[in-house]
C-alpha cells in the first residue's frame, strides 16, 4: 500500500513538472531585451526544463524503463529519425561558411530528441498522466486562443483596413504569445487532438471546456487568415475522416495488407526521388528540374498574394542550392547565408530578409542533405502508419476517433511545414514531439508488447545531462549576445559609436557571430568605425564580417563606401558590382558607384549607374543626382 501511495506521488509531482516546465511556462517566456524575444528565451528555458525535468524523472523512478530496455527506446522509429537529423546537422557543419550558425539547430533537435524520449518514458511510466497533460493542454489553448481574440479586437476592429509600417496588414500586430500571428494559430492547431482526447474521456465541465477551447481554435484560424491551418484542417480533415467512416463501414477490414501496399509506395516514391536528385546532380540539369518544382508549386498553390511570388522564388533558389549540395546540405543554419547566390529577382532592390524559405522540406533538404531531410519526412510518413493501424487495432470507438484525429493533425503539420517554418519554433517542437511520444505510448499498448524487463538508466542519464548542459550554456551565451546587439542597434540610431563597440564586443564570440537576420556582428562595428573615419579599422572589420557571411549585399557596400572614402575606386567598384549580383536594383551601392564614375569625371557612366535604379523608385537622392546629371549632360 505505501508503494502504491508513493507511486501516486511521484507520479503527481512528475506530471505537474512535465506540464507546468514545457506546456505552461515555455510559452510564456518572452525576453524582450533580445531581438527575437521568443526564440532563444524559450530555447534557453527549454533546456533548463528538460536538465530539471529529467533528472527528477530519474531519481524519482529507479524502475522508469518499465516494459521498454535502453535498446528498445534507441529502436524506436521516431528516437532512430531524429537521431540521423541530428547526426546529419552536425556532419553538415563541416560543409558549412560559418560553422557556428549550425550550433542552435543542432542543439534544438538534440533537445527535441531528448525530449521525445524523456516523454515515451514518462507516458509508459505513468499512463493515466496522459489524460491530465491533454486537459492542462486544453486550458492553455483556451488562454492562447483569448490572447489573440483580445488583441484582435483591440487592434484589428477598429481599424480593420489599417496598413502597419512594415507595410502588412494590420492583422499582424495580433501575435498573442508568439511572435507571429501565423506561429500562434499553428501553435493553437497542435493543441486540437489533446482537446479532443479531454472532450472523449473527461466529464462535465471539463468536457465543455475542452469544447470551448476546440470553438476557440476554429475561431482564431478563421479571424487570422492563416491559409496553411485551414488548409491543414480541411485536407487533413477530409483525409482522417474518411479513413474513419471507410474502417466503420468495413470496406477498409484488412490493416496489414494497406499498410504493406502504402509502405511499398513510399519507399518506391523515394527510391525514384533519390535516383532523380543523383541523375540530376550527373548530368547536370538542375536548372530545368528546379523550374518544373517553380511551375508545379504554382500550379498547385494557385496562390495570389504578392508574398507568394517572393515564397515561390525563394523555393526555387532553395531547390538549386538543395541539388547543388545534396549529400550533406549547405550546413545547417547557413541557409541565410548561401541564398543570395540562388535567389535571382531582376527588381529586387534590397536584401532579402527572410531567414528561411517557408519550407521546413527544402530548407532541411538546402541545409543537411537529402538523407536529414527524409528522415523529417519519414517521421509523419511512420507516424501515419502507425496511427492507421492503431486505427484499425483499437478496442473502443473513443480510442479509434482519438487516432483519426492524430492522423488528421499529422497529415495537416506536414501541410503546414510544407509552406511555413514551425520546426524554427520551440513550441512547435514541444508539442510535435508530444505527439510523436503519445502515438509511440499508445502503439506500444494496443500493438506492440514486450515482456516485463527493468534495466538500469543510470549511465545513459549521464551523458543526457552533459549535452543538455552544454546547450544550455550555449542558449544562455546566445541570448546574452541577442541582447547586446539589440542595445548595439539602439547605439547606432542614437549614434554614439562608443557604446556600439562596448556592446558589439560584448555580443561577438565564436559561437555567436551572426545576429538573427544573419547580418555579421562585425559589421556593426566596421560601420561605427566607419562613422569616426577610422577607417583601417572599419576595412579590417567588414573584412573580418565577410569571413562569416561572404555574400551579404549591405556587407560589401558598405566596405565599399570604405575604399570611396579613402579613393580607393577599383577596389570600390569591383565590390559594388559584386553586391549588385545579389540585389541587382540595390540603391545604396548604385549611388555609391554613381559617385565613384562622376568623381572619375565619367558623367555618363554615372548617370547609368542611377538608371539601374528602379523606374518607380521613391529615393529622394537618385531622383536628385538624376536630375542634376540630366542638366550636365544638356538632356532634355
Amino acid at each position: 500500500m505505501k508503494q502504491k501511495i508513493g507511486t501516486q506521488k511521484n507520479e503527481n509531482i512528475l506530471t505537474y513538472l512535465y506540464v507546468g516546465l514545457f506546456i505552461v511556462l515555455i510559452p510564456l517566456v518572452y525576453v524582450t531585451k533580445a531581438l527575437d524575444a521568443a526564440m532563444l528565451p524559450r530555447f534557453f528555458a527549454w533546456g533548463c526544463g528538460l536538465l530539471v525535468f529529467s533528472f527528477l524523472l530519474f531519481s524519482k523512478e529507479k524502475n522508469i524503463l518499465g516494459q521498454l530496455t535502453p535498446s528498445k527506446i534507441l529502436k524506436n522509429r521516431f528516437v532512430v529519425l531524429l537521431t540521423i537529423i541530428v547526426i546529419f546537422s552536425g556532419l553538415s557543419l563541416f560543409n558549412a561558411i560559418n560553422p557556428s550558425e549550425g550550433i542552435f539547430d543542432l542543439f534544438k533537435s538534440i533537445f527535441t530528441l531528448y525530449f521525445l524520449i524523456i516523454s515515451i518514458l514518462f507516458f509508459r511510466r505513468f499512463p493515466k498522466a496522459f489524460l491530465k497533460t491533454a486537459t492542462v493542454i486544453t486550458l492553455v489553448s483556451i488562454f492562447h486562443s483569448l490572447s489573440g481574440i483580445l488583441e484582435y479586437i483591440a487592434f484589428v476592429v477598429p481599424n480593420p483596413d489599417k496598413i502597419l509600417e512594415t507595410g502588412r496588414s494590420v492583422l499582424y500586430k495580433v501575435t498573442g504569445v508568439m511572435a507571429h500571428k501565423n506561429q500562434l494559430v499553428i501553435a493553437l492547431y497542435l493543441t486540437i487532438p489533446f482537446s479532443v482526447y479531454t472532450v472523449l474521456f473527461q466529464k462535465g465541465v471539463w468536457q465543455k471546456i475542452a469544447w470551448l477551447s476546440l470553438l476557440l481554435v476554429l475561431i482564431n484560424v478563421f479571424m487570422l487568415k492563416t491559409r496553411s491551418v485551414f488548409l491543414a484542417i480541411l485536407i487533413g480533415g477530409i483525409i482522417s475522416s474518411t479513413i474513419f467512416i471507410l474502417h466503420k463501414n468495413g470496406v477498409l477490414k484488412d490493416s496489414n495488407k494497406i499498410i504493406r501496399y502504402l509502405k511499398f509506395g513510399i519507399i518506391g516514391f523515394f527510391g525514384i526521388f533519390i535516383i532523380l536528385i543523383a541523375a540530376i546532380k550527373l548530368t547536370g540539369n538542375g536548372k530545368k528540374a528546379t523550374k518544373v518544382v517553380q511551375n508545379t508549386s504554382m500550379a498547385v498553390l494557385k496562390l495570389a498574394k504578392k508574398s507568394d511570388f517572393w515564397r515561390l522564388k525563394v523555393w526555387h533558389g532553395t531547390t538549386k542550392m538543395a541539388l547543388k549540395n545534396p549529400v550533406l546540405g549547405v550546413g545547417s543554419g547557413n541557409w541565410k547565408i548561401q541564398i543570395p547566390q540562388y535567389y535571382k529577382v531582376k527588381n529586387l532592390n534590397r536584401k532579402p530578409t527572410w531567414r528561411r524559405p517557408h519550407n521546413d522540406f527544402f530548407w532541411l533538404f538546402a541545409e543537411i542533405g537529402i538523407v536529414g531531410c527524409l528522415a523529417y519526412i519519414s517521421l509523419f510518413v511512420g507516424a501515419f502508419l502507425m496511427l492507421l493501424r492503431l486505427i484499425f487495432v483499437a478496442d473502443n470507438q473513443k480510442n479509434r476517433l482519438f487516432y483519426t484525429v492524430l492522423l488528421g493533425v499529422i497529415v495537416g503539420y506536414s501541410i503546414i511545414s510544407f509552406v511555413s517554418f514551425p520546426y524554427e519554433r520551440i513550441n512547435h517542437q514541444v508539442y510535435i514531439s508530444l505527439i510523436f511520444a503519445v502515438i509511440t505510448t499508445f502503439f506500444y499498448k494496443e500493438v506492440k508488447t514486450d515482456g516485463d524487463k527493468s534495466v538500469s538508466i543510470k549511465h545513459y542519464s549521464y551523458i543526457g545531462y552533459g549535452i543538455i548542459l552544454m546547450g544550455i550554456i550555449f542558449g544562455g551565451t546566445a541570448l546574452a549576445s541577442e541582447i547586446n546587439r539589440k542595445k548595439a542597434k539602439q547605439a547606432v540610431k542614437k549614434q554614439a559609436w562608443t557604446n556600439v563597440h562596448k556592446f558589439i564586443d560584448k555580443a561577438f564570440s565564436p559561437f555567436t557571430t551572426l545576429d538573427f537576420a544573419g547580418t555579421p556582428l562585425p559589421a556593426i562595428k566596421g560601420l561605427a568605425f566607419y562613422h569616426q573615419k577610422k577607417f583601417d579599422a572599419a576595412t579590417a572589420e567588414f573584412l573580418k564580417a565577410l569571413k562569416y557571411n561572404p555574400h551579404h549585399a549591405d556587407v560589401i557596400t558598405d566596405l565599399a563606401s570604405v575604399y570611396l572614402a579613402q579613393k580607393k575606386y577599383t577596389e570600390a567598384i569591383e565590390l559594388l558590382e559584386k553586391a549588385l549580383i545579389y540585389v541587382p536594383k540595390f540603391e545604396k551601392a548604385l549611388i555609391n558607384l554613381s559617385i565613384i564614375y562622376y568623381q572619375e569625371g565619367d558623367k555618363q557612366k554615372s548617370y547609368e549607374a542611377l538608371l539601374r535604379c528602379r523606374e518607380n523608385t521613391r529615393n529622394q537622392t537618385v531622383l536628385r543626382n538624376k536630375r542634376a546629371l540630366e542638366k550636365e549632360l544638356k538632356m532634355k
